[in-house]
């Protein structure tokens, strides 16, 4: 996501859940398409084959879909990819896009780093000191 909003509360935002989702979503989209082509190759000429092609397609427009939803909605394919310093895949990425992604990169290991700064360190709860309020109540 280009902007990582915290809420009130200290969790991610609605925005920021979605983009999770639908960045989840786009994965296994992905590697299904991928399989499911796979599977249709080994399967080429074999009564299963048919099948196999129409799942194939069915799971690439799915895909497809998905990137246009979330252009739409302007929510990013995840940067967890260049993050890791995955090769880059396509044409389009390994030839044309040269921008380095830093700031999104930057962004996404801060927001990594929020959540397990509130995992391991959490802010203290509002405890309310019994004593004291029994106390207070007393001597009104």
């Amino acid at each position: 996501m280009a902007n990582t909003a915290i809420t009130k509360d200290g969790g991610p935002s609605r925005q920021d859940m979605l983009g999770v989702y639908l960045n989840d979503h786009l994965a296994g989209a992905t590697a299904g398409s991928e399989l499911a082509s796979r599977m249709t190759r080994s399967h080429r000429g074999r009564e299963e084959g048919v099948p196999l092609s129409r799942l194939a397609v069915e799971i690439a427009q799915d895909r497809s879909a998905l990137l246009n939803i979330m252009a739409s909605l302007g929510i990013a394919v995840s940067t967890i990819g260049r993050v890791l310093n995955h090769a880059p895949t396509g044409v389009t990425s390994r030839v044309y896009d040269k921008f380095s992604y830093a700031g999104e990169k930057r962004r996404a290991l801060e927001t990594w780093a929020h959540k397990l700064t509130s995992i391991v360190a959490p802010a203290p709860a509002a405890v309310a000191d019994l004593a004291k309020a029994r106390a207070a109540r007393a001597r009104v």
